[in-house]
């Protein structure tokens, strides 16, 4: 099953619209954790377990990405 999609269309739709809803309540993009239950008709079977203000990574100047790199070998 690694090869198959874990999501149909619908749920993948489902999910991008409850994260904008989010967005839109909380006023920021937000990491929010879900679940599919099986045993629940669609769209029930797509629970929000919990959210929070999404950490959006700023990329790291060049010479601290070399040092990083440096420091990793070590």
């Amino acid at each position: 099953k690694r090869s198959c999609f874990c999501l149909n269309d619908e749920e993948v739709v489902e999910v991008g619209r409850l994260a904008l809803l989010l967005e839109k309540h909380f006023g920021l993009p937000q990491d929010a954790e879900w679940a599919v239950d099986e045993d629940f008709p669609f769209p029930k079977n797509i629970i929000l377990l919990q959210t929070r203000p999404a950490v959006i990574a700023q990329k790291k100047s060049p010479v601290d990405q070399i040092v990083d790199l440096m420091l990793k070998r070590f």
